[in-house]
């Protein structure tokens, strides 16, 4: 398995577009194989963990800001590109911790 750091490559602007509706998750993959990567290559590229970036694709977590703007800028994607991530993240850290009701003990 060849797991080494390849160059990044500019996503054509038609592709690009093509799946700016889809999710997030669907998106990160999509952009993984355009690159031509697997999930260990392009996690090497982007300096997260293999595992992180099968979260990314399953859809459960989220890459940080930085992150996105790191493989937005690598891939010539639009600034609005990521948008709904940084909304959705936005909105997840705004909610407050509703603690659970504590029992009386009598």
């Amino acid at each position: 398995m060849n797991s080494e750091i390849k160059e990044w490559k500019l996503i054509p602007k038609e592709r690009a577009e093509e799946i700016r509706g889809m999710p997030l998750s669907f998106r990160l993959q999509r952009i993984r194989l355009w690159q031509g990567c697997t999930q260990m290559q392009f996690a090497k590229m982007v300096g997260v963990s293999q595992t992180t970036v099968a979260a990314w694709e399953l859809g459960r977590n989220i890459p940080n800001d930085s992150r996105l703007e790191q493989i937005r800028l690598n891939c010539g994607l639009p600034m609005d590109y990521f948008i709904d991530a940084k909304i959705v993240r936005f909105k997840l850290g705004r909610q407050k911790r509703v603690p659970k009701d504590k029992k009386d003990s009598e």
